[in-house]
């Protein structure tokens, strides 16, 4: 089936709409998120993971059953389970070269991406290398030839690697444009603005918790560390929970905080209610307005930063 005209996609926009078409403000969240955890650093970790099955899995299942239902008429359930056969079968209807993007997306998913540890793998043997040549190599054996053969092989992997493949973000929005639905590319311009407003917006969240409710309080205070430090993470999301705010706060660049919330994280999971409560509400004191003095948790020992 071939793309709708514009009458007609207000009309398919209604018969999706028992499977979720995605909507014009639903990707720029999900890239915002990606892009804020580039900024800290934890794309390579399990938040990274975690946000993809949480988050970006929604809008990629109404993706499918949204072009499903533009294919064939049906209106399907799609799930983590029913997902890769269901985009083979929209393959095997629609051609693969009009769902490249939802199989990219999909692909994200997949925690085998052989093909950049492949490349991660080459390129760190090279430059591990140390000049050393294999049997099999013709040519200068002397270590400086040899350390600087290594370099032009290094550099000529970073080479190959360009342009790079785009991130998950960016899949969703293509995908999102191969279904005719309009998908905001995040404005970047807009980052120091977007900042001040979720500042305002985890300040007056983090007032209303009380300080009993540790978890939520930690989290929101984490939220205002990382928005000092610049435009990159008012999208940000992550769950309140031990895992995943400790890596956070150890991803927090002002090192006072980073220790503060550390510590914070140490005492809420130990078994001292007062303790954990006092240190609570040191920590909403510093982040309401109270100052670095007013943030001392101290009476406990500082677990070691990884």
């Amino acid at each position: 089936m071939g793309a709708p005209r514009r009458g007609e996609e207000s009309v398919l926009r209604s018969a999706a709409a028992g499977v979720g078409a995605v909507g014009k403000k639903a990707a720029p969240t999900q890239m915002r998120m990606l892009h804020a955890l580039e900024a800290v650093e934890l794309l390579e970790t399990p938040l990274h993971q975690y946000l993809l099955r949480e988050v970006l899995a929604e809008p990629l299942h109404r993706l499918i059953a949204f072009r499903l239902h533009e294919s064939s008429g049906d209106t399907i359930e799609v799930t983590a389970s029913n997902r890769k056969s269901l985009l083979d079968s929209l393959t095997a209807v629609e051609g693969a070269s009009k769902v490249a993007s939802l199989t990219r997306l999909l692909s994200v998913f997949s925690k085998g991406k052989d093909s950049a540890k492949d490349a991660k793998s080459e390129k760190a043997a090279v430059a591990t290398r140390g000049g050393k040549v294999s049997k099999g190599d013709k040519g200068p054996r002397d270590a400086k030839s040899s350390k600087r053969s290594a370099k032009a092989q290094a550099d000529d992997l970073e080479e190959e690697e360009e342009p790079e493949a785009p991130d998950a973000g960016e899949l969703l929005r293509m995908a999102a444009s191969d279904a005719n639905i309009l998908c905001r590319k995040v404005d970047r311009r807009r980052g120091k603005a977007l900042a001040l407003e979720k500042k305002v917006e985890r300040r007056a969240q983090l007032l209303e918790t009380a300080s009993a409710d540790s978890e939520k309080a930690c989290a929101l205070g984490l939220h205002l560390a990382l928005l000092e430090q610049g435009a990159g993470t008012p999208g940000l999301l992550f769950p309140p929970e031990a895992w995943a705010m400790r890596l956070v706060a150890q991803s927090i660049g002002d090192k006072a905080a980073r220790k503060e919330a550390l510590t914070l994280l140490h005492t809420i999971g130990g078994d001292d209610a007062v303790a954990s409560e006092a240190a609570v509400g040191a920590w909403r004191e510093r982040w309401l307005g109270g100052g670095d003095a007013a943030a001392a948790p101290s009476a406990t020992a500082v677990p070691a930063e990884e």
